[in-house]
């Protein structure tokens, strides 16, 4: 069903469904123990540095990242700005933002890839805030580490870092990525990767090595972080739905 949300329905729809996926990140935050498992330093070089970052993490790792990063970072201080597709999903997906307390660019790699390279920049460059950019997204393919992640960096000169997350028992949903919904009670692992800056004048041959290389750094740091908890990549063959992720 599509939500109009020019409509006095389709808008009361999408504050519902924000507020209910606010109750689900509310329950993660909760009831679920993270645990950074690498790079605890670099976090912290966040806290103390006070400067912007360009946070990446898979696609189907959104919900058991997003209370995290507004657990440890947005609500210590640190501003974040959620790059946002202009679709009905993002629509949702921005007030839901909106409601936690970030700031919101819309745009994708798909649709308004423009406005959102240069919001995402300008977010970074006149307010000083942290875009969280999911780069395999919005409709992968899944764990591609699309270019735009590189351009962000390359034109507002700040670095990228690399976030690996798994949960010990989530369920895989039957979307493109089988997004991973974290079970209450479980352990979530966090690897955080080294701070990447892009030089503004890189040639388009060493972007496109640079761009390989966080691909490869991200799926290792996930990896790390599966092998921390014992589970295991929900896009490998099985189930769409069935018994939760080991």
């Amino acid at each position: 069903m599509r939500i109009d949300p020019s409509t006095r329905w389709g808008s009361w729809l999408l504050g519902l469904g924000a507020r209910l996926a606010g109750l689900l990140v509310n329950v993660t935050g909760w009831t679920c123990r993270f645990q950074v498992v690498e790079g605890a330093a670099h976090l912290e070089g966040i806290l103390t540095a006070g400067r912007p970052v360009i946070v990446c993490l898979w696609h189907n790792r959104a919900l058991l990242g997003t209370p995290f990063l507004r657990n440890r970072l947005l609500r210590r201080g640190v501003p974040m700005t959620l790059l946002v597709s202009q679709s009905q999903d993002g629509e949702l997906l921005a007030r839901f933002t909106l409601n936690q307390g970030a700031s919101v660019v819309r745009g994708s790699s798909t649709r308004g890839g423009r406005q959102a390279l240069r919001g995402a920049v300008r977010a970074v460059v006149d307010e000083g805030s942290s875009p969280i950019v999911v780069p395999d997204g919005p409709v992968g393919p899944v764990y591609r580490f699309k270019p735009g992640t590189l351009q962000i960096a390359r034109l507002s000169g700040a670095p990228i870092i690399l976030l690996g997350f798994a949960a010990k028992r989530s369920q895989a949903l039957g979307s493109w990525d089988r997004l991973l919904v974290p079970l209450p009670f479980t352990r979530i692992a966090v690897a955080f990767g080294a701070p990447e800056t892009i030089e503004r004048d890189l040639p388009p041959a060493a972007l496109e090595e640079r761009r390989a290389a966080l691909e490869a750094g991200l799926a290792r740091l996930t990896r790390r972080a599966e092998e921390a908890v014992g589970a295991r990549d929900p896009s490998s063959p099985g189930p769409l739905l069935g018994p939760p992720v080991e």
